[in-house]
């Protein structure tokens, strides 16, 4: 008897060997056998060394031994020298390629090349600890502490409205020649063997042999059988390195399959992007961490200064993504109207799922997958949305209270992805909110993961303990929410100095980089400007601008500037001079610049986005008495008096990005700070 899905398998099969059988002909093989920098001049050397090593063990005289250690300790220099000119001659190609990729703007080969000079690769085998400790040094008995390791997941327990407008037709060639383009460059292929730029070397070809093969899985609701497997990566995190807890796992799926999730994610977000509500940023469009960063520091500052109780808890989940049960994805999907078809297909990805784990070049037996989305495919975070979405609306329901918001009443909460921020003026109420979305959350297989659950609040009154069950949550007076340190008072300058120190650990593990002859300064600049000031000025568009602030900046840069252009005591240079020589603005303008980019794209959005709501946002209550603090709406509000413009104006100018263009260049003057 025929096995249902066999004619699928066997069309895969046949498309998989075309593509593997093309690549080896053409491509090859990639050997790994010796350095890469090493010319063959040296390899040459280096025989000779070895020959002559067998010489001296088999020299049949003292005389003759004597001679021959005199030419090995000769030959051993020469070694020396050729190598060093070897590394010398590398670093001046990778340096060219520096070169030659930031003058096209190719930010993704200057990284690669920075990243090969600094020369900081971890090392690829080190010890892992068993459970109870234990040193395990061999490769295999790795390989099962892995396999064991993520084995350990919980296992799932057991478990309409209208439908949504979402067309259930076989995929089309249009879609399917869309959907290859849109593959990613560079990624690691699944099983087999096929990366993305074969299948985009000849699009026409891959829709021909595609098209038939998504079709017949379209209709029979099945998919090959290697679509169903997965290969573990693990890939490194903070911490002690020889705990498997701190490593992350990275699928590495068939890019084929990713086509056809590219496929149905397009249909699906269509409908479903609309459904989700405004608090939810995460895996979204036109979202990001900035906007949900200073939503949070306006309500922590504007409530501090009106002297309103704001109870802020920040909910952390245990392996969110990897416990989520499937029946909760497919009774959410249905509840949100999506067709059968579509979840029969989602379902038939995920059915009899496992995963190998790749280990110092040895694979592990299969791990069978009862849970959690799949780590590597493109309907994953989606799919993830959708159903913790569907928790927040029901706690939501349960528990109506959270911050006086106008127009819309309240906000209850501030979502990226799995990281939530409860809100309320009142702590009863997130006690009540925690309790009904431990419970609700459980249901569809998440956990709350108390010790990385934090609890802050504005103010000095002490209130009682926020439980999770039994278990006391920690309170905080400062959180660092999406990379950014937030404090009770929304103040940044704890987040400022957080900054400082982590673009110091970027610019010292750089240091290779600066010392190099063979970079050219415009390349080293570069390299400053995407590796190190990134990492400085990550979120400065929430931060409130005083001279301070903007002074302690400033002296790390131009510190890090004069190590790059290698001007020491006792030769000085003005720090006018010094911006000059580096292109470069100073660091209060750069900041103010990008803080009114990201204003002016708030305020292009509609009148439900968050964010913009926040932008106008004052709570009730009164101010204290004395002098006003600095905060970020007031640095807005000064530095618009400069520009002798009303917040009004503003407004008005931001519709039209031709004219915010003006503004922002009357805003932000060349040659201020």
């Amino acid at each position: 008897m025929k096995h249902p899905g066999q004619d699928i398998n066997v069309e895969w099969n046949q498309m998989k060997m075309v593509y593997n059988e093309t690549s080896s002909k053409i491509l090859g093989l990639k050997a790994h056998a010796r350095e890469d920098w090493i010319s063959d001049r040296s390899w040459d050397l280096i025989r000779q060394r070895k020959l002559l090593k067998e010489k001296i063990v088999a020299a049949p005289s003292d005389s003759t031994l004597q001679h021959l250690r005199l030419e090995y300790k000769n030959l051993r220099k020469k070694i020396y020298r050729s190598v060093r000119r070897d590394k010398r001659e590398w670093a001046d190609k990778i340096a060219d390629t520096a070169e030659a990729a930031a003058k096209r703007g190719d930010m993704r080969d200057l990284y690669n090349a920075t990243k090969t000079l600094a020369g900081k690769n971890r090392p690829k085998k080190r010890p892992l600890r068993s459970k109870a400790g234990d040193l395990i040094t061999t490769a295999e008995g790795q390989l099962l502490r892995w396999r064991e390791h993520f084995t350990e997941d919980p296992q799932p327990l057991a478990g309409i409205s209208n439908k949504l407008d979402i067309s259930t037709d076989p995929p089309s060639a249009t879609e399917i020649h869309s959907a290859i383009r849109t593959l990613k460059d560079g990624k690691a292929p699944g099983s087999d063997l096929i990366a993305s730029e074969m299948l985009k070397s000849d699009i026409s070809s891959a829709v021909n042999m595609l098209t038939p093969l998504l079709s017949d899985i379209w209709d029979q609701e099945l998919i090959p059988e290697e679509w169903r497997t997965g290969l573990l990566i693990t890939v490194p995190k903070k911490g002690d390195l020889s705990k498997c807890c701190n490593w992350r796992g990275i699928t590495l799926l068939p890019i084929p399959s990713k086509v056809l999730s590219k496929i149905i994610l397009d249909r699906l977000s269509k409908a479903v992007e609309p459904l989700i509500r405004n608090e939810q940023a995460g895996f979204r469009p036109g979202r990001s961490c900035t906007d949900q960063i200073n939503t949070l520091r306006i309500i922590l500052e504007q409530a501090s200064e009106f002297q309103n109780e704001i109870h802020a808890l920040f909910v952390d989940f245990e392996k969110a993504f990897d416990t989520l049960h499937w029946s909760a994805i497919w009774s959410r999907l249905e509840e949100v109207g999506v067709p059968t078809k579509i979840i029969n297909l989602v379902k038939a990805m995920y059915h009899n799922y496992s995963c190998r784990v790749c280990h110092d070049g040895l694979i592990s037996d299969p791990i069978e997958v009862s849970a959690g989305v799949r780590q590597g495919c493109l309907l994953s975070p989606l799919l993830f949305l959708v159903v913790l979405d569907g928790i927040m609306l029901r706690v939501n329901e349960q528990v109506h209270q959270g911050i006086d918001w106008e127009p819309v009443g309240n906000l209850q909460d501030l979502d990226y992805a799995d990281d939530l921020c409860l809100l309320s003026n009142h702590q009863s109420d997130i006690q009540n909110r925690l309790d009904v979305l431990k419970s609700e959350s459980a249901k569809a297989g998440l956990k709350i993961n108390v010790g990385k659950t934090k609890y802050l609040r504005t103010g000095d009154h002490v209130d009682n303990a926020i439980l999770v069950g039994t278990e006391e949550v920690e309170m905080v007076s400062r959180f660092t929410y999406l990379g950014s340190v937030v404090a009770g008072d929304g103040g940044t300058d704890l987040d400022v100095s957080s900054r400082i120190d982590k673009a110091k650990g970027a610019f010292a593990c750089l240091r290779s980089v600066w010392q190099s002859k063979h970079l050219s300064r415009r390349v080293k600049l570069k390299i400053f400007n995407t590796n190190v000031k990134s990492v400085l000025l990550y979120g400065c568009e929430t931060w409130k601008t005083t001279k301070t602030l903007t002074q302690k900046l400033q002296v790390f840069i131009n510190r890090c500037l004069r190590q790059i252009l290698k001007i020491f005591w006792p030769n000085t240079i003005s720090n006018v001079d010094l911006w000059k020589r580096c292109h470069e603005d100073p660091v209060g303008l750069q900041i103010k610049r990008r803080k009114w980019s990201w204003i002016g794209h708030t305020l292009r959005r509609d009148q439900n986005h968050i964010p913009r709501q926040a932008l106008d946002w004052n709570p009730q209550g009164k101010r204290k008495r004395g002098r006003p603090k600095q905060t970020w709406r007031r640095s807005i509000d000064a530095e618009m008096q400069d520009a002798e413009m009303t917040w009004s104006e503003v407004k008005l100018a931001a519709v039209d990005r031709q004219r915010w263009r003006t503004v922002v260049s009357a805003l932000c003057p060349t040659g201020g700070s």
